[in-house]
């Protein structure tokens, strides 16, 4: 966290209650305010994180706080809390429109119908919640989560996989307005592609904690060195490749001319994010590097500034 923000979610050293029987390391997590993407798997504790902020599962050991309150214990900070889970967690419901009439009626705010609208699903409402899939059940509980009211916190796990697909600007705006209102919007997930492409601030979580931590426009900066890779989506994609076979200079430019002269239409092109293995061989790597650097330094140091033990000056002295 930026030591100017206050911090809004905060755990020190917390344990979830499961923690016993799933060998959990303590979580310690410190965000204020912002659109955070927390990229890590399963087993450095990412799926405890959003259960415990969430207040689904009361905490075991450690401290766990948001806006300074334990949302286990406070019914009105929960309702300003969105979630989502790894397996998803909604009330009962018949349908998905007496689902979304349960959930405005809770919080007092018509918008879950207009959020379903906006991600291009306003013909979801007459569908029985039993015979919704499990990405359609996910992409349903987003929904939900998304349009919390005055949200203080969201914490969505892994909101960019296994649901169904939309327009992801929509989410990526989503997500944006509640962290420009104030809410600290915790992205969780173990894809690099994904941290990118909805975060503001990248940080990689190991064994229970932060270890480092970029602004995404700073992204290539987790390995250092690495070649740029460029992913193209486009229609007609045979006829662009068609038209750059011939093309010595394959770059955006040339890609944009191929496509204008072939006819496709390019949806977007942007750089291959690396993968978590790979930012941690590198984070690895440039602490061993970092120390050795460190330890020649000292060496070099020491070195120089050794007298020795009979030199002529400590011989006339005696």
């Amino acid at each position: 966290m930026n030591a100017e923000e206050a911090p809004i979610v905060v755990l020190r050293r917390a344990l979830p209650r499961r923690a016993r029987t799933s060998n959990l390391v303590p979580i310690d997590l410190s965000l204020g305010a912002g659109l955070h993407a927390v990229v890590g798997t399963p087993a450095d504790g990412t799926l405890a994180i959003a259960r415990l902020v969430g207040g689904f599962e009361p905490r075991a050991s450690g401290q766990v706080t948001v806006a300074g309150r334990n949302p286990a214990r406070d019914p009105f900070l929960r309702s300003r809390i969105g979630v989502t889970l790894e397996t998803p967690c909604l009330p009962p419901a018949a349908r998905v429109r007496d689902l979304v009439a349960a959930v405005d009626s809770l919080r007092g705010v018509p918008a879950t119908g207009a959020t379903l609208e906006q991600f291009g699903l306003s013909h979801w409402p007459e569908r029985k919640l039993a015979t919704l899939s499990r990405r359609e059940t996910r992409t349903l509980e987003l929904v939900v989560a998304l349009c919390t009211p005055r949200p203080v916190a969201l914490v969505l796990t892994e909101p960019g996989a296994d649901i169904v697909p939309f327009d992801r600007q929509t989410l990526r705006a989503a997500l944006g307005a509640a962290a420009s209102a104030g809410a600290c919007v915790i992205v969780i997930t173990a894809s690099m592609s994904d941290a990118i492409e909805l975060g503001s601030t990248i940080h990689i979580f190991e064994r229970g904690r932060i270890t480092r931590w970029v602004p995404v426009d700073d992204a290539g900066a987790l390995v250092p060195g690495r070649g740029l890779e460029l992913r193209v989506e486009v229609d007609l994609p045979r006829v662009l490749v068609a038209a750059l076979a011939d093309d010595p200079n394959v770059i955006g430019i040339a890609i944009a001319r191929a496509a204008i002269a072939g006819g496709a239409t390019v949806r977007s092109i942007a750089p291959v994010a690396p993968g978590l293995d790979e930012v941690r061989a590198a984070a690895s790597g440039l602490a061993l590097a970092a120390y050795h650097a460190a330890y020649q330094s000292y060496v070099a140091q020491a070195t120089s500034t050794q007298v020795a033990p009979f030199s002529p000056d400590v011989q006339g002295m005696s």
